[in-house]
């Protein structure tokens, strides 16, 4: 069974990926025809490119012991300039004696042996090998090698007469790109037009050929490990300041300063999903004990069919059961202090609707023009009218209200703030330490803490819903795994890295993470073929005070001590400091570019050992 929800689908506009969208059309006249074979001694790397000057397919290589030109006979140098396929040969029984002592090894040279014609040398080609741990070397003796499995694919895609262009020593075929992979849940998935009100400067008149984005949509599996991305991911290029807006904020900065520092081109998968624990990120055999049982429950067909209908009539099952209600005409308006306990009554939480009324005086330059309404953050969904007319709407509590209001809705004198306040999940109520103020060309009018409310319509709490995305394993078979055969179609050597930044949803099982962080980051190691992928995990940051607990009274300081032993007790995962950006008020922190800063710094701090 395999069940999958496909969010924002509808918005987003399909494209091919596979290959990086690099162009090699530069060589396209020297080759003569297409496709043909391009090979970067510097990089280590066999393209071959089609005739649209994009890469068909790009395999690790290596390559001849010494540097520069072949001159002569037995100079272990890889020859350099344009050459043709003269003969696809089957190797498979050939031998040949490296002079190390061992004779002559069957199988040297894999199953076939593409020969070059090289004037002066008939010994000249591209084969395989029975020592596929020298790729990305300098090993041969003049030969160019790849794996067994890379030469039969290779094989399979040209003919006796394909051009092979072997670049001069030291030079690459392109500006080495360098891919990430962003992973994790809320706050590296928070775009930057969620930080607006801290990076806006940095964001507004900047773009950039050369970084790329990539947002990997909601997906799951609970059945089986899948081998291809959902429909929907394509690459994006930094083309204007507002394409940066829908991206992680994290993977724009940490891009941007890494491409500031090298030049080098940037790619960043971002695969993240909102509140998802670790568990939903590893594989079912590296899961602990305790999650099995939710593994499971998944993989039952009737839990799942009345899971899915749970999901979806939630919402308006329990909004229709409100407005079926008679008003409550028992409330009266009432004056309140906005971070007060309005919300609650007998000090118990209440649920239901709220109406909410403030009053805000503008003289006539502040009305005559459009304005920014700032209405900090609230519990749970808004509705928000000036003046009668509505200006927006937030459905949960985390998001800044930053709403537009056009000048026509605006007067001279005397203006009104209506809020329509539901109040599902949580306790209603304003966040403090938030703006709330009326930002005008002609200056900026605070609001008042002094409201008016009426109480609304009173119903049960609203039963919880069952996140699919949060139970193990899902995200892993469909959203990460996945890229493995994405990373393929890359360059040997470009997956720089993993950045990770998690931990919000397992603060409650902090000693657990331990090992699930532990075995996460091996498992995605063997997954991209790399026990030594560079990992850096992302600090916690502070939250409601955390900064004032001990790992004792506090789970969010435990992981966050948890995540600083991970990184010192394993090789190359590194911690990026983050704890002093937290705001105690809001779980996700404004500053991803300090945070992007630090990343990227660290990054090339440790790329240097």
């Amino acid at each position: 069974m395999k069940r999958s929800l496909l969010v924002l689908a509808a918005l987003l506009f399909f494209s091919a990926r596979s290959a990086p969208a690099q162009d090699y059309s530069q060589y396209l006249k020297e080759a003569g025809e297409a496709p043909f074979i391009l090979i970067s001694k510097a990089d280590f790397t066999l393209t071959l490119v089609g005739s649209d000057g994009r890469a068909i397919r790009s395999y690790g290589c290596a390559v001849a012991r010494n540097f520069g030109p072949k001159q002569k006979k037995g100079d272990h140098k890889t020859p350099e300039g344009t050459f043709k396929i003269n003969q696809l040969l089957d190797s498979h029984t050939l031998t040949h004696d490296f002079g190390d002592g061992k004779g002559p090894i069957k199988g040297a040279y894999g199953p076939w042996f593409l020969r070059l014609d090289v004037p002066g040398f008939i010994d000249i080609g591209i084969h395989g090998t029975h020592l596929p741990a020298s790729i990305g070397s300098r090993a041969t003796e003049g030969c160019i090698r790849l794996r067994n499995e890379d030469i039969l694919d290779l094989k399979a895609r040209v003919k006796v007469g394909t051009p092979v262009i072997i670049l001069p020593e030291g030079e690459p075929a392109l500006p080495q790109a360098e891919l990430w992979i962003f992973s994790g849940q809320s706050n590296m998935e928070l775009p930057v037009s969620r930080c607006m009100d801290v990076v806006a400067a940095d964001v507004r008149d900047f773009s950039c050929p050369d970084i790329h984005y990539m947002k990997v949509p909601l997906t799951w599996n609970f059945d089986s490990v899948q081998d291809t991305l959902p429909a929907g991911c394509f690459w994006q290029t930094l083309d204007s300041p507002r394409t940066a807006l829908d991206w992680g904020a994290l993977c724009y900065f940490t891009a941007r300063y890494l491409h500031e520092a090298t030049s080098h081109p940037v790619y960043a998968i971002n695969s993240s999903v909102g509140g998802s624990p670790i568990e939903a990120w590893m594989p079912e055999a590296a899961l602990p004990q305790s999650a099995m049982g939710e593994l499971q429950e998944c993989r039952d067909p009737e839990w799942m069919e009345r899971t899915l209908y749970h999901n979806a009539h939630l919402y308006s099952d329990w909004q229709n059961a409100h407005n079926g209600l008679p008003e409550n005409k028992k409330a009266q308006w009432e004056d309140i202090e906005m971070f007060g306990d309005w919300g609650l009554e007998d000090g118990r939480e209440v649920y239901g609707s709220h109406y909410l009324r403030n009053t805000f005086r503008l003289d006539a330059a502040q009305a005559s023009s459009d304005a920014l309404l700032r209405l900090g953050a609230m519990r749970d969904a808004d509705s928000t009218f000036v003046n009668g007319h509505f200006v927006g709407n937030t459905t949960y509590m985390y998001p800044p209200r930053n709403y537009n209001v056009p000048a026509a809705f605006l007067q001279e004198g005397e203006n009104v703030v209506d809020i329509h306040l539901y109040a599902a999940d949580n306790a209603a109520g304003f966040v403090p330490d938030k703006e709330y103020c009326l930002e005008t060309a002609a200056g900026t009018v605070q609001l008042s803490s002094l409201w008016r409310h009426k109480a609304g319509r009173r119903m049960p709490r609203r039963p919880g819903q069952v996140f699919l995305q949060y139970r193990p394993t899902g995200l892993y078979n469909a959203m990460l795994a996945p890229l493995a055969k994405e990373v393929e179609a890359w360059p040997a050597g470009s997956l720089k890295g993993v950045v990770w930044y998690q931990g919000e949803s397992n603060v409650s099982r902090a000693d657990e993470y331990a090992y699930c962080l532990k075995a996460m980051i091996e498992d995605w190691r063997n997954l991209f073929g790399r026990e030594d992928l560079p990992f850096y995990i992302v600090e916690l940051a502070s939250y409601q005070h955390s900064e004032r607990q001990s790992a004792q009274t506090s789970g969010w300081v435990r992981l966050q001590d948890v995540q600083r032993e991970v990184a010192g007790e394993m090789e190359n995962v590194f911690l990026v400091p983050n704890r002093d950006l937290g705001e105690w008020n809001d779980i996700h922190p404004q500053d991803k570019k300090t945070l992007g800063r630090r990343t990227a710094d660290l990054i090339l701090e440790t790329a240097k050992h």
